[in-house]
């Protein structure tokens, strides 16, 4: 059997995936950096965090609509079992301000902002939000974030030293509460044919010099067996497969595309830096060697997944689910395919790597200014919450219950109907990892509910889809959880007015000097880039991003 990974069916898998996060049976993990008060009460109202109003409290919100938002039978956007379990628990109804569909949704929000006329709560983008704080349009909702949040939520929120805040916040306060997602989406990790080092006789690679190492050997020393000089080493895209580049930045402290603190507290653009020098000076080597496909520049992320999939890739930087997209295509054609899961490299065995993080948010949720219950919004979200990762709370039971085999939500990615809005618990997919590992060592699945042994057949099954799980919460969710710091980007906020005039003609001149360079450009270049960069826009970019942090 073989079929090809659409993004629908694998956005449909690892959503699938976030569903079973919150049904298997698991302790409460604490998930912070720092410590947080522990808050059950509000004692200037005698309310709490899922204390249930006496009134009815109606919240109008934005809905979007998408072909692949399926509604059961009889619901609509305003009836579902999300909507019932708040006026349940709660006594807040929501009702829609707007529906329209998701890819016109900021385009609505936009007008909507530019009109001052938004629901009572809504999610926003970066510059939305920063739009609305500037003009005063939503509420302050740092006292609100004091006292309503449950624990278990405020520290999935604050995961990370409150990272996800950052864009939220002005003058210390609290203008939006982040929609939280895994927070390993863009941590990497890498991927290497175990096969072709064990023909090969070679150790796993650990530093850059090693990684130069085995690439040699895997474009030299024919490791698909076929006795045709025609693999290369790593994967490469016309993007630079920002994964790939970004990895072996790290190895020199290098953070393609961000906004880093140069150690004095000012910000600078890390694609300027001295380390990138480097690392596109290692970059360059590789491609010498023929470690990387040498058409990279005009093919893009399709070609490369085809290229594993024929078996002429042997290294592959990715993120945790890389093992079900695109690694799996690779052990459908050929199942002697294997692939070992490991750290990015250092540059040295006796340096802590740094992987590069984006934030796991993109969007906030805000209070339209004036509406008389903020804290319904934090309510809300601590019931959705509650609902998917409490589970001695009714509503996990009823949650549960309504997506079993045979009920009416079974299958219909319901949870995207969240209220106010969906969002995933950061460590969800670790957190999974941890508990399918003990049942496994211990041999011990008594614990394991619905989700968790649905997981553990699936993985147990053998086939190339059990591969593919077993890597990622087996493999790579271990070697996530086991980097010692990851590096976010130092500015988050939204783009600066000349980022906006001049971003994108910046950017280009990086890209390509950076793939000639590669290519095998004189190294120079890079120095005469940096300094056509700050006088094309960067140095104005750079007292903006200062001016606004």
């Amino acid at each position: 059997m073989s079929f090809k990974l659409t993004s629908k069916i694998v956005a449909s898998v690892l959503a699938s995936l976030m569903i079973l996060a919150g049904m298997i049976g698991c302790e409460n993990v604490t998930i912070t950096d720092s410590p947080t008060p522990t808050i059950t009460v509000d004692p200037r109202a005698g309310d709490g965090p899922l204390v249930k109003y006496e009134q009815p409290v109606e919240v109008t919100v934005a809905n979007v609509s998408s072909a692949a938002f399926v509604y059961v039978e009889g619901d609509d956007a305003e009836n579902t079992i999300h909507t019932r379990m708040n006026e349940k628990y709660l006594n807040i109804v929501f009702k829609s301000k707007w529906e329209v569909a998701e890819t016109k949704s900021d385009e609505k929000i936009n007008l909507a902002i530019g009109s001052d006329d938004i629901p009572d709560v809504l999610s926003v983008n970066a510059a939305q939000l920063q739009s609305l704080i500037k003009n005063e349009q939503i509420e302050d909702l740092t006292s609100y974030w004091d006292f309503y949040p449950t624990d278990e939520f405020r520290e999935n929120c604050e995961y990370q030293n409150k990272v996800a805040f950052l864009p939220a916040m002005k003058d210390g306060k609290i203008y939006g509460i982040p929609l939280t997602s895994d927070f390993g989406e863009s941590v990497p990790v890498m991927y290497v044919r175990k096969d072709w080092l064990e023909k090969l006789d070679l150790e796993a690679p650990k530093t850059i010099e090693e990684l130069e190492s085995v690439a040699k050997a895997f474009v030299n020393d024919d490791p698909d067996g076929n006795s045709k000089k025609d693999t290369v080493a790593i994967g490469l895209d016309s993007l630079l497969g920002r994964t790939t580049i970004s990895s072996i930045a790290a190895a020199y402290g290098a953070y393609i595309g961000a906004w880093i603190d140069d150690g004095s507290g000012t910000l600078v653009y890390g694609s300027v830096q001295p380390e990138m020098k480097n690392t596109l000076q290692k970059m360059q080597d590789l491609y010498k060697m023929g470690a990387f496909d040498v058409e990279f520049a005009v093919k893009d992320n399709s070609k490369v997944s085809e290229m594993l999939t024929a078996g002429k890739i042997g290294i592959y930087f990715g993120i945790y689910s890389g093992p079900i997209d695109p690694l799996m295509q690779s052990k459908l054609a050929n199942p002697d395919a294997d692939w070992e899961v490991l750290p990015i490299p250092s540059l040295t065995e006796s340096d802590e790597i740094i992987p590069p993080a984006q934030p796991f948010t993109q969007r906030w949720v805000v209070v339209r200014k004036g509406f008389e219950h903020p804290e319904a919004a934090i309510k809300s979200m601590n019931l959705w919450y509650s609902t998917n990762y409490n589970e001695d709370s009714p509503e996990y039971a009823e949650w549960l219950e309504a997506n079993s085999r045979g009920e009416p939500y079974e299958g219909k990615l319901a949870q995207v109907y969240a209220k106010p809005y969906y969002f995933q618990r950061v460590d969800g997919n670790l957190e999974i990892s941890r508990i399918l590992r003990e049942a496994r060592d211990t041999g011990d699945e008594s614990k394991l509910n619905a989700g968790g042994q649905t997981l553990m057949a699936i993985i147990k099954g053998g086939d190339a889809l059990g591969w593919a799980f077993a890597k990622v919460f087996y493999e790579s969710e271990v070697v996530v959880s086991e980097y010692k710091a990851l590096k976010y980007p130092d500015y988050l906020g939204a783009p600066t007015a000349t980022m906006l005039s001049k971003g994108s003609s910046l950017s280009k001149i990086e890209s390509e000097t950076f793939i000639d360079i590669i290519m095998g450009a004189p190294i120079s270049e890079f120095d005469e880039f940096a300094e056509q960069w700050h006088s094309l826009g960067g140095d104005q970019i750079a007292t903006e991003v200062n001016a606004a942090k």
